[in-house]
């Protein structure tokens, strides 16, 4: 019952405010007896404007009240003030209720809405109307991910409230706009336009935008890692909602701070949050809202190991979105899901949900997309340009006619050359008839070579298809980077493929085997069965490289799963056999293998064994180096059975584990490889930076050091702290 107070608490509290307003009492006497009937419409939209935040429902109503209302007066309105008191008064209603059906995901409703608001806004010559029914369009197509439509309707908005000095509609509009630089990646531009428009929104003083404003940055900030300033900020937003008695904008809030919470381990907290947005979405209603906190209390059941629950509410949330088009968070569902089945070795379920991502990824972001939200955002500078070029043509026009006199004084003059030029243009013709003979021989030459040059092309095509479609095939054996972090947050994984696929990869797998979850503590988000982890680099790369790497992948997979082995030693044992019977199949010899640094991690208690490649832990100061036994995972003349090293862990102690092609590769002043002893100096001299800020300089030191030079091997290097 106490995890259920917050919840009952924060549903009354909008009920206790609006009982309490006396605006909202006053209001209610004059709609119980209204003095006339402009007294009745108006105080309806009054109280409209205090109560569409908090009580859609009764929104709602108030709004179809002026609908049907102001339509049976205008039948007999005469005076020309009546008539456009009236027509202004159901331009209003008619956009409230498209907004009402947008977020009731009713698209087509609300669609109708808006046509019929921006024709009457037209027909009434209400700018700031027409640009609210534009920027309403915008977050529809927006919601059904039709971003370059969004992107359009939102510009046509922009324009209008700029140009009307509306600084609350420009703060919307540029949101909004912010929203689809997101959602095309480019992160940069989506933070500059939230920023501004937090700043129009505080000299306006339109709170509602400024927790939208807040809200959108902490999500940047959220992605880049900043979670301690994500949360302060959705905080932020959370107080400003509270204040305007915005339901929908707190539960946006409350589950954008469960994601922090849950990332945190403080998993009662991230499920206490997530229940609450959950209640108050489907208090308003709100599809979408509802669809996506279902996904999240779907990651915390994930994390608590509960995967049945888990799975249901994952297809609860693809349901209901794909069910109401919100196709952009159904693709994120349809992911979870692949990993769900996947991990459950339903391989039917794994492969539909695999297949609905892409379809839905292709959908929301091709090139098409990309271009046609290019194009409008050129066209919206263009048309801005244009208008203050409008500003000078005055001026220029004056300077244009002294400037045409003066060239018709220059034109008798050249009238005179033209006579002289004519007699050599004449003798240039008959060189020019040799010429053009010559050039008819060039042409039929360049046909034939044009017709070769577009056969390679694609011949060329047809391959680097292939190869990107086998680069999606690698990806999904790959553990997923979100997976890794919740068995170790303070991780990272830097994985540079040579070409387009790779021969190294990085292997993950869980077992509770070896032991169970400590139930005592709910929100304790570490496993306490068996993690193993790798990093191997198999023979070549590229194709060649890639489809080996499938081989010894499905080797480990096997020794693990089929074979129940959790000793490294023994794993690789097993995994030689595989990869070896497999190659044993072909009617020629197959000597490809792999090189691997394999950790078994249970508890405080790391065992290890290499096959070629090392180990290495930096504890305070020190760097230790374990080294792989001097044979590959394959054919190999003087085979021995794999050691298996343990190591008793200390806290704070940080795990290393790497192929070869940063070592190798190639670059610095002198044309020289990278090797050990740089790379030891590089990872000593981080040691007490966090795992994401060691990714950044791993990464950025790979880069400077391969400068102009061509990259030699396929990267991968893991680093762990525990």
């Amino acid at each position: 019952m106490k995890k259920l107070l917050p919840l009952i608490f924060l549903l009354f509290a909008f009920i206790e405010l609006r009982s309490q307003d006396p605006a909202i009492d006053s209001l209610r006497t004059i709609i119980a007896k209204p003095p006339s009937d402009t007294a009745l419409v108006n105080a309806w939209l009054a109280l409209d404007n205090i109560i569409y935040l908090s009580d859609p429902a009764e929104d709602e109503s108030l709004n179809k009240n002026i609908l049907s209302f102001t339509k049976e007066k205008l039948k007999h309105a005469k005076e020309k003030t009546f008539i456009s008191f009236y027509k202004t008064k159901q331009l209003n209603a008619l956009n409230n209720l498209g907004i009402i059906s947008m977020y009731r995901s009713d698209n087509e409703q609300a669609k109708t809405f808006f046509n019929r608001t921006l024709a009457l806004a037209k027909e009434l010559k209400n700018k700031q109307k027409a640009s609210a029914a534009y920027n309403n369009f915008g977050i529809l197509f927006y919601r059904e991910g039709n971003y370059p439509k969004s992107i359009e309707y939102y510009t046509n908005a922009l324009t209008i409230m700029e140009s009307e000095g509306d600084l609350k509609g420009t703060a919307a509009a540029l949101n909004n706009i912010g929203n689809i630089y997101m959602e095309i990646g480019d992160t940069a531009k989506a933070l500059s336009t939230f920023t501004r428009s937090l700043s129009i929104g505080k000299k306006a003083g339109a709170k509602n935008w400024e927790a939208v404003s807040y809200s959108a940055i902490a999500e940047i900030l959220y992605d880049r890692g900043k979670t301690d300033t994500a949360e302060t900020l959705f905080k932020e937003s959370m107080r400003l909602n509270r204040a305007i008695h915005n339901a929908q904008g707190l539960a946006i809030d409350l589950s954008n701070l469960s994601r922090i919470s849950m990332m945190n381990g403080k998993l009662t907290d991230a499920k206490e949050k997530a229940d609450s947005a959950l209640m108050l979405f489907q208090a308003i209603k709100d599809q979408r809202g509802e669809g996506q906190t279902l996904s999240l209390l779907a990651a915390y059941y994930a994390k608590k190991n509960d995967i049945a629950n888990a799975l249901i509410y994952n297809e609860k949330a693809l349901k209901l979105l794909m069910n109401i088009g919100q196709i952009k968070e159904a693709e994120k569902v349809a992911g979870e899901l692949y990993l769900i089945y996947k991990a459950k070795s339903d391989y039917k379920k794994a492969l539909e949900a695999k297949e609905l991502y892409d379809e839905l990824h292709e959908k929301i972001l091709n090139e098409k997309n990309t271009k046609a939200i290019l194009r409008q955002e050129f066209k919206y500078e263009y048309n801005k340009q244009t208008a203050l070029d409008s500003i000078k043509h005055a001026e220029q026009t004056k300077v244009q006619k002294a400037e045409l006199d003066k060239k018709d004084a220059e034109l008798k003059v050249k009238r005179q050359i033209q006579i002289s030029l004519f007699i050599g243009l004449a003798l240039i013709l008959v060189f020019s008839i040799f010429i053009f003979n010559r050039f008819k021989v060039t042409s039929r030459q360049n046909v034939i070579i044009e017709k070769q040059r577009t056969i390679v092309e694609e011949k060329n095509r047809e391959i680097v298809d292939s190869i990107n479609y086998a680069k999606r095939l690698q990806d999904a054996i790959l553990p997923p980077a979100k997976l890794v972090k919740e068995y170790f947050p303070e991780s990272f994984i830097v994985y540079k493929p040579k070409d387009i696929v790779a021969g190294d990869f990085y292997w993950f797998h869980y077992s509770e085997k070896s032991g169970k979850r400590d139930m005592e503590n709910e929100e304790d988000s570490v496993k306490k069965g068996t993690i193993l982890f790798a990093a191997a680099d198999c023979t070549g790369h590229g194709v060649p490289g890639a489809m080996v790497s499938v081989i010894c992948n499905n080797g480990l997979n096997r020794s693990v799963r089929e074979y129940g082995l959790l000793e490294p030693g023994k794993i690789l044992d097993r995994t030689r056999e595989i990869v070896i019977q497999e190659f044993e199949k072909s009617e020629t010899e197959v000597k490809d293998g792999m090189d691997i640094s394999l950790c078994a991690l249970q508890g405080k208690t790391l065992s290890w064994a290499g096959a070629n490649n090392p180990l290495w832990i930096i504890r305070n100061n020190e760097l230790i180096e374990y080294k792989g036994d001097k044979q590959p995972i394959g054919q190999y003349t003087d085979q021995k059975d794999f050691r298996t090293h343990k190591i008793e862990l200390q806290s704070g102690d940080s795990i290393y584990l790497f192929t070869d092609g940063y070592l190798d590769q190639f670059g610095g002043e002198k044309g020289k490889k990278f090797k050990a002893a740089n790379m030891k100096q590089l990872l000593l001299s981080i040691r007490d930076k966090n795992m994401e800020e060691q990714k950044q300089i791993v990464d950025t030191a790979f880069d400077n050091w391969k400068s102009n030079y061509e990259q030699v091997d396929d990267v991968c290097v893991i680093g762990i702290r525990v």
